[in-house]
């Protein structure tokens, strides 16, 4: 009857610490995986960060080349003004 009690007793101590060491395993899985979501989140955020300075970039680059643009457009018409006035003129 011992015999039975103490190897009951056995496989009991030996399923618990199967059990520990799988939810251990378990744990550090999950661990790892909380870490590299983290990380990826970080990531996720200094590249928005990232994108939305360049775009503002973009956006005042786009903005001077406009200016630059109409005032060439300006500049080509005080021109094309002076080149009929001067024709007109001799």
């Amino acid at each position: 009857m011992r015999n039975v009690e103490r190897n009951y007793m056995e496989k009991v101590s030996k399923d618990h610490e199967k059990a520990m060491l799988e939810l251990e395993a378990r744990r550090k899985e999950l661990s790892s995986r909380e870490e590299n979501l983290q990380k990826r989140q970080a990531d996720n955020h200094s590249e928005r960060n990232k994108l939305y300075l360049e775009k503002k970039n973009n956006e005042m680059a786009i903005a001077e080349q406009q200016k630059a643009d109409d005032k060439m457009m300006r500049l080509a018409e005080e021109h094309q003004a002076q080149l009929s006035f001067s024709f007109y003129l001799h």
